[in-house]
Formats: structure tokens, sequence, C-alpha cells
């Protein structure tokens, strides 16, 4: 029958001792065949005579080959899934399902969250999950159990033992009997909290980026308006000796006619640059590179051909090892300037002519003066020598009225006298030279003293006195 030589010698055993107990036994075997080898399933079962004496062993045999490869195929599938449960790299838990409370977890579980097998065996869902998350999870489980869906995922926040939030991605289904009848809650987890806070971080780090960005357009858009706006023209260029502009304000337009794009143009400055200005421009240059900054004057052709004098101040930018990087400058528009301080040069070489004249006039007026006074003394002098010989009655004697004439004579003579005085007076006034001496004046003898002077123009004119 192809046994082994094992079940050969043992088969008398087991029908000795079922002869001798009287119960049934059962037990396998292997059966040697040519196609190779079969397991069978003997079952020894006593037969009872009157007086329940064994009186004959029945043997019932069965072929369970395929039935044990099945079993055994089920022991190895247990066993691997029994080894990828308790090996998975996620966390999975298992929960009743009436309860929500934890019966059968892996090790990524417990490092997941912290409890041990006493602890978590008492926690529910519910409790290692953050408040705010426990709403949506439950709605999802409900829907499991209605068999709305067969499973879900959603991200989702757990509170560990030690009161860390964690994130988790998890992913649950129901663990049915074979009747379909749910058994089990299963959850799988992946701890993404780190993947969160990446998150977290690149949205906070684009919010605090769009901030930049409108900020920088703000203020792009504001230094514009101020390139704009600002009479100075504003560039920079590269830093050799005929430097080329890298940047310039759009008002360059405006004030010369130039378009920004045309004034990139290699050389730009030294052709429009008046000839005659060329050598104050490279003094201002190598003033530069002595010393980081400078400044000068000097005629730009306007796009219409003419000129216009500018005032170009400039600083040199080097990087830290004193490298001269690029040049930061500014032209302001000073032809109106130019042209005012040549007016007040004009007006002042007129001025100057002009005092001239006058300092000429002035001199001519003293001479004519002093001359005036040398001829009038002189004449004068005689005059009044006479009147006093005449009234000392020297020629002989006057009559009162005579007396009366020579007196007005002499009055008016020494008035003349005086008045020639006063003119040589507002010379040193003039000329800075007058000493004013106060002194006591009677007016009675004033008014009778001018009163002498226009009395005979007034009886001329036969204007009476009162």
């Amino acid at each position: 029958m192809g046994c082994s030589e094992f079940f050969t010698v043992h088969w008398d055993q087991i029908v000795q001792r079922v002869f001798s107990t009287g119960e049934a036994e059962r037990t396998e075997y292997e059966v040697e065949l040519p196609t190779g080898k079969q397991i069978h399933e003997a079952r020894c079962v006593p037969e009872f005579d009157a007086d329940g004496s064994v009186k004959t062993v029945l043997i019932v045999a069965r072929h369970i080959t395929a039935l044990k490869q099945a079993e055994a195929a089920l022991r190895k599938s247990e066993a691997q899934l029994r080894a990828i449960f308790e090996n998975a790299p996620i966390a999975i838990g298992l929960a009743s399902v009436e309860t929500h409370q934890f019966v059968q977890w892996n090790a990524a579980h417990h490092d997941q969250f912290g409890y041990t097998d006493a602890e978590i065996v008492t926690k529910r869902i519910e409790d290692v999950t953050h408040p705010d998350d426990v709403g949506e999870d439950l709605q999802h489980v409900q829907r499991l159990l209605a068999g709305e869906i067969s499973r879900f995922q959603m991200e989702k926040r757990y509170i560990r033992k030690d009161g860390e939030i964690i994130w988790c991605n998890l992913t649950a289904a129901l663990i049915r009997d074979s009747e379909g009848y749910p058994l089990y809650l299963m959850g799988m987890s992946t701890n993404i909290t780190e993947r969160k806070r990446s998150e977290s971080e690149r949205k906070q780090t684009e919010r605090n980026l769009l901030i930049v960005q409108e900020q920088l357009f703000i203020t792009q858009e504001r230094l514009q308006h101020l390139l704009s706006s600002i009479p100075a023209i504003v560039y920079s260029a590269t830093p050799g000796e005929s430097p080329t502009l890298t940047f310039i304000s759009t008002n360059i337009t405006l004030s010369l006619g130039y378009e920004s794009q045309e004034c990139l143009e290699p050389e730009f400055c030294l052709n429009v640059i008046h000839p005659d200005d060329i050598p104050a421009f490279r003094a201002g240059r190598a003033e530069l590179f002595r010393q980081g900054y400078a400044a000068c004057e000097y005629r730009f052709r306007h796009k219409d051909g003419s000129y216009r004098w500018l005032y170009d101040q400039i600083k040199l930018v080097r990087d830290e090892t004193g490298t001269p990087l690029e040049l930061i400058g500014s032209w302001v528009d000073i032809s109106d300037r130019k042209a005012a301080e040549e007016q007040i040069f004009r007006t002042n070489q007129q001025l100057a002519l002009t005092n001239a004249e006058l300092a000429r006039a002035t001199r001519l007026k003293d001479e004519f003066l002093a001359n005036m006074s040398h001829e009038l003394r002189t004449p004068l002098n005689s005059i009044l020598g006479l009147s006093e010989v005449m009234q000392e009655e020297v020629f002989g004697s006057l009559t009162p009225k005579q007396r009366q004439f020579l007196a007005t004579i002499q009055d008016s003579g020494n008035h003349l006298l005086e008045l020639i005085n006063d003119i040589l007076d507002l010379a040193k006034i003039e000329a800075g030279m007058l000493e004013i001496q106060r002194a006591e004046t009677s007016i009675y003898d004033l008014c009778e003293a001018s009163l002498a002077l226009i009395r005979q123009q007034a009886h001329q004119k036969c204007v009476p006195f009162l």
C-alpha cells in the first residue's frame, strides 16, 4: 500500500488501544505513490457487541492532501500577514466597531503614539484624535458602517502620549467576517508632520514672498515715480574711463529729448558732451577714482542740437576688495543758472563802467566846485571889502539911504559867501569829511537876514512886507 514503516509498526498499537479503551482514534499518515506523496486521514471507530465490549474496529480512511496543503498555505499566509502587520513601517491599529476602542496594533503604532500595550488598550479613537478633527473622522466612520463607502482617506491630527500634536495621513476601512458582518475598524496612518510643517513653511514663505513682491512692486513704482518727478536725471554706468550707461531715469526724455534706450549705447556720453568740455569731463573722472566721488559742469547736446549746461555728481561703488563695480550719478540742468550767472557778469561789467563814469563825474564836480568857489570868492571879497570901506566913509560922508544900501550889499555878499561855503560843505559831506558843530541860533536874526536877501526882489514886484 506504500505505507511507511513507522505507520505499519504503530498501526497495531492504535487498533489495540481502540479495542482496549473503546474510544475512537484519528491519525494521519503519508503514502508514497509513483505520482508523489499523499496524506491520508484514518479514523478507527470501535463497534460494540451486545454486552458492550468492542467486537470489531472500523477503519475509515480519506485522502486529505489538498486539505493539508490548503491549511499549510493558510498558516503561511497568516504568518506572512502577521509579519507584515507587526513590521509594517506605518502605524496600523484595529478598533472595535461598537466602542472604537483599540484591540490590536503594531510596533509602528507604539512608536507613533507613545503608548504602552497596557495604556493603548484603554484608549478609543476619539481619545487620540485632535478635538477639531473628531467630527469629520466619525462622519467617515458612519458612512463606512452604512455601506456608502468602502474606505476613506483624510489628513488629521493625533495627540501623542506626551501631548505633542502630529499630522497623519489616515486610510481606514472595515474588517468583515465571511458573511460581511463588520468586525473591526482598521486604520493605517503615516506621520506627515514634517511634510505639513514644510508645507506650512512653504506657504508662509510664499505669503512672505508675495508680500515682498508686492512691497517690491510698490517700491519700484514709488522709485519710478520719484525718478520721473525729480528734476535730476539719475543714472548708473560702467566704471571705465569711457563709461557706458547701464541705467538712466525716464525723465531724460523730458529734459534732453533722448529715449532711455538711446542713452545705453556705447560712447553715448562722449558723443554728446561739448568738445570744449571733454577735458573737464575727464578731469572729473580722474578725481572720482582718487576720492570716490566728484562733481563737474559741462555742456550736453540736446537731441534738438542745442546745448544745455549739466551739473554732474558722481559716486564710485566698490566691492569689499576695493574693485570698482559701478558709477552712480545724477545730472541737473543748470542752463538757467548759467544764463543768470552770465547776465550777472554782464551786469557787473556794466555797473563797473557806470561806477567809473560816476567817479569821473564826481571828480569833475569836485574840481568844478573848487574852481567855482575860487572864482566866486575873489570878486565877492572885493565887493565886501569896498562896501566896508564905503561904510567907514573913507570916500566921503554917506546919507542914511546910502548906508542902508551898503548894509544890504554887505549882508547879501556875506550870505553869498555862506552859500559858497555851503556848496563846499556839500562836497565834504559826499566825501565824508564834514564835521558838524552845534550852536544856538537866533531865529529873529535868521529871519531878518533872509528878508534882507529878498527885500529888493519883493520891492521890484511890489510885494509888501508885513
